[in-house]
């Protein structure tokens, strides 16, 4: 014996609890507590019988004859039983001597062989628990199969949901018998940084109380509400301090919901939707994100969509490059087929403009050389410095004005 007296546990009504949670598959009449293996001895007796005997009529056959048949210095049992024996007999097979058929002996045996085999895995998880054979079954399929399983195992389960769910209010009321601590406790909050924010638990806070005016009323901030102070004790001086989310003041429901692990309409609908895109299908990643159960992934989605718009904004970008880039060569390949005249100072501007123009598109995308790629940006880099080179040697000096 560990201790003895009154449980120093206190459950949730505040009286003593026991500290040991116990639970049992199934109780006899006679209160003897068992599991599920001892409805599994019998038919592994019966299965080992059969076997045997099964192996026993294939080794050992049974023979006839009449008197005399057999050699008197023989024994045709044993000469039968032995894999190299010798059997002598004087007379023909089937009229003096022979073998009496057990075939269907040993077919009865493999039989109930059969039925012990199948009563074991009745009571044990089937192939849809373990997760075999259902490679090509749809989701309902499987889910069907896994419900089936779990019928000869309600009541282990259940017992087993109810012990858990003791134990976690067990859990619950020691935590606010004895956690007196000041702590944080981690929630997940998908809204929050970082996926989760942090509540603190038995804080000690100053007690506020409003500011009095020289009329005795609370003097009231620049956004209307009253202004607050610590509240100071008289006796000692100090700030009075108050407990803030005690958890032993916190009252909290335990409900335990539990289900055996299946595959979901919306997992199968992820691997249809990968399926076709393997396939060919253009099926947008985003498109693929939301139907799949990653975690975070709104956080995913939201990235791949602001790369997706900066890939099309840079996309935009080198196409209007090309246009420019296009122009200017047809205007050098104009200035090669006529003569060179004096550019007079509006065009030689228009062209320099032009130049600018493309400069300024070029310290535009800068920001987002690093999402659209090296390769992009690169070849970005070549089509500009290709143009602006393109204008330069066709460009004859500008008139003398008269």
């Amino acid at each position: 014996m560990l201790e003895e007296g009154v449980s120093k546990y206190l459950d949730e009504d505040g009286e003593p609890a026991c500290a040991l949670i116990a639970a049992s598959c199934y109780v006899t009449r006679e209160n003897e507590r068992y599991g599920t293996v001892r409805d599994l001895i019998s038919p592994q007796s019966e299965m080992n019988y059969r076997r045997s005997m099964a192996l026993n009529l294939m080794k050992n056959r049974r023979m006839w004859g009449m008197q005399g048949v057999f050699a008197p210095d023989q024994n045709p049992k044993e000469e039968v039983a032995r894999a190299d024996g010798l059997l002598i007999v004087n007379g023909s097979i089937g009229k003096e001597w022979g073998f009496i058929e057990s075939q269907s002996e040993i077919s009865n045996n493999f039989e109930l062989l059969q039925e012990a085999k199948s009563e074991i895995d009745v009571h044990g998880p089937n192939a849809g628990l373990q997760g075999r054979g259902t490679e090509d079954q749809s989701g309902r399929a499987i889910a069907l199969q896994q419900n089936a399983g779990m019928a000869e195992e309600n009541t282990l389960f259940d017992t087993h949901n109810d012990w858990k769910l003791r134990v976690y209010r067990a859990m619950w009321a020691r935590a606010k018998q004895f956690w007196t601590e000041e702590d944080y406790l981690r929630v997940t909050d998908e809204d929050a940084p970082g996926g989760a924010r942090f509540t603190p638990i038995n804080s000690m806070q100053p007690v506020m109380a409003p500011v009095a005016g020289p009329d005795g009323q609370p003097m009231q901030g620049p956004d209307g509400q009253p202004q607050m102070q610590p509240q100071v004790d008289p006796m000692t001086g100090q700030p009075q301090m108050q407990m803030k989310n005690s958890l032993a003041e916190i009252d909290a429901d335990i409900v335990l919901e539990a289900a055996p692990d299946m595959i979901t309409l919306q997992h199968e609908e992820f691997q249809q939707l990968a399926q076709m895109a393997g396939n060919g299908v253009p099926i947008p990643p985003d498109v693929l994100l939301e139907a799949s159960q990653i975690k975070d992934k709104r956080k995913l989605i939201k990235r791949l969509q602001e790369e997706m718009g900066a890939q099309a904004k840079l996309q935009q970008a080198g196409q209007q490059i090309e246009e420019m880039q296009k122009a200017m060569q047809q205007m050098q390949q104009q200035m090669q087929q006529k003569p060179p005249e004096p550019t007079s100072a509006l065009d030689q501007a228009r062209i320099q403009d032009m130049v600018a123009k493309a400069m300024r598109e070029e310290r535009k995308l800068a920001l987002e050389e690093a999402k659209a790629g090296p390769q992009m940006a690169k070849d970005r880099a070549q089509a500009t410095a290709t143009m602006i080179n393109a204008t330069k040697p066709n460009i004859p000096p500008a008139a003398p004005r008269r």
